[in-house]
């Protein structure tokens, strides 16, 4: 062991919520351990959340080896918690692999890399460089405003998860720098999180939620796998560069996107502190279709991931995460795995779940927004196609009711401008207006109350109809009353428009003559 030591499995570095409601931080065998007994993490990056889930899924399949089949897995979903001695078993065997700072092998980095300047001297970059919410090089800020000549300085709890956040969602861009182990780079790829969703499903504890988003591997699911196939703490080889085929499922979770290693330093009170690291482009598995996400075809046919707008709420496209069919299924693999236990009562399932999906957008590798929303569903939304249907028809109102909206504040601002005004400036002036962004903003509590129900038949859509029309119209008054002052032309057009936009939520809601 080196100068400098801090192992995962003994330290503690996850923030957790104890049932009880307590935050304690722990570490890794710990954590697992207590699954049964913690509600969550307590972290405000969804970005190290999100990685930090999908490098604990890893590290449960190689633990409980499996399931292999159906029943290993419903045995294991009816265990409630995991077996203390394979889980010790699991860690004594690897426990070296989960040091930060070891020498030969450190977690989740290439020991020895070193990027080399023009001179043959060894040139560390900051560990800003690896956190997606920070200012480095030519990349946009976030939620960070510090700049390149701020040198951080962090323990290593903290970059224990960025080094997790960075392998999953580090974006592309120029590189141009020589390491001493793959020569000269001119630029990276995207991580292994960055193109897609992350959909989860969320269990009553960490137990729960590990186990339902386990699924079944074998040589074929939920990848192609290769006997040698395992997570990258127990590889004896560095890795690759660029765009490569994984070796399979376990392989692809724990992806190196990048070669990095972390130089720790001891501050004035003797603590392990990172502020500088080494970095190069590692391995990236493009062409492997996210289990945890979904797919759909454009207009040319060609498949693509969906991706987060910054514009456009999650929950808006929540129909996709659960459409099946007997020709086609694209819902993220958990949420097929436990409709079909659903379907086949293989297990004692919760009425209800929640679902969790995590994303980042990106334009030219510059981060634009970063995302966790949580959908309430009845469970036989995973099972049940008529549900699909219900939510389907649900989301196509809330749709209507937005077409209305918008046509009828566009007329409003119409009839106010001269009458050579262009569409341009009606749209502008309508952006301005702000009431479509009103729209979306309640609509979305609205949505969360109506996916709760949607197993209710007709007293869900009853229900979504009222809503859909009380918000489009106060949003249709609030929007127009903040930006034009009454005045006999605005009155005129006010009344025309009004008459527009409850004319037309009577017809796309088919409400009939309800009083307005």
């Amino acid at each position: 062991m080196g100068e400098f030591s801090f192992n995962l499995i003994d330290e503690p570095w996850i923030p957790c919520v104890i049932q009880s409601g307590e935050y304690k931080e722990m570490g890794l065998k710990e954590l697992l351990l207590s699954a049964h007994d913690i509600s969550g993490f307590d972290l405000q990056n969804p970005l190290e959340e999100a990685a930090l889930y999908r490098m604990l899924l890893a590290l449960v399949h190689r633990i409980v080896d499996g399931p292999k089949d159906t029943m290993a897995w419903k045995e294991l979903y009816q265990s409630e918690e995991f077996k203390e001695s394979k889980v010790i078993e699991y860690f004594e065997k690897w426990h070296s692999r989960f040091d930060l700072f070891s020498e030969e092998y450190p977690f989740y980095q290439t020991a020895g890399l070193e990027i080399i300047d023009k001179d043959k001297k060894s040139s560390p970059v900051q560990i800003s460089s690896i956190q997606t919410a920070k200012a480095n090089g030519n990349t946009k800020t976030l939620f960070d405003h510090s700049l390149d000549r701020e040198v951080l300085s962090l323990p290593p709890k903290e970059v224990a998860l960025i080094l997790l956040s960075a392998q999953g969602y580090l974006m592309g861009g120029l590189n141009k720098k020589t390491t001493n182990f793959f020569d000269y780079q001119q630029s990276f790829l995207h991580g292994s999180m960055v193109t897609g969703l992350f959909c989860l499903l969320m269990g009553a504890n960490l137990f729960n939620t590990l186990t339902l988003n386990m699924l079944i591997c074998n040589a074929d699911k939920p990848i192609p796998s290769q006997p040698n196939d395992c997570p990258v703490w127990e590889r004896d080889d560095i890795g690759g560069e660029g765009i490569a085929t994984p070796t399979g499922y376990f392989n692809y979770l724990t992806c190196k996107t990048r070669h990095i290693s972390l130089i720790p330093e001891m501050d004035n009170n003797g603590t392990p502190m990172v502020r500088r690291l080494h970095i190069a482009q590692g391995e990236s598995f493009p062409d492997v279709r996210s289990p945890f996400g979904i797919i759909r075809e454009n207009k040319k046919g060609e498949i693509y991931s969906v991706q987060l707008e910054p514009e456009r709420m999650i929950w808006r496209d929540s129909s996709a995460f659960f459409t099946f069919g007997p020709d086609a299924d694209e819902r993220p693999k958990a949420f097929r795995h436990i409709g079909n236990a659903r379907l086949k009562r293989l297990v004692s399932l919760p009425e209800r779940h929640r679902c969790a999906i995590y994303a980042l957008a990106n334009d030219k590798a510059n981060p634009l927004a970063w995302r966790k929303e949580m959908l309430s569903i009845p469970t036989d939304l995973l099972a049940e196609k008529k549900l699909v249907d219900s939510l389907r028809k649900g989301l196509s109102l809330i749709e209507d009711g937005a077409s209305v909206l918008d046509y009828a504040g566009k007329s409003f601002i119409r009839e106010c401008l001269p009458e050579n005004s262009k569409e341009a400036e009606i749209r502008s002036k309508a952006e301005s207006c702000g009431f479509m962004m009103i729209y979306w903003d309640q609509m979305e509590s609205a949505f969360h109350n109506f996916i709760m129900v949607v197993d209710q038949g007709d007293v869900s859509f009853q229900e979504l109809k009222k809503r859909i029309k009380t918000i489009a119209r106060n949003a249709f008054k609030t929007g127009i009353e903040q930006r034009y002052m009454s005045s006999a032309r605005t009155y005129r057009s006010w009344v025309r428009a009004s008459g527009l936009l409850n004319s037309g939520l009577a017809k796309r809601l088919k409400t009939g003559g309800e009083q307005q």
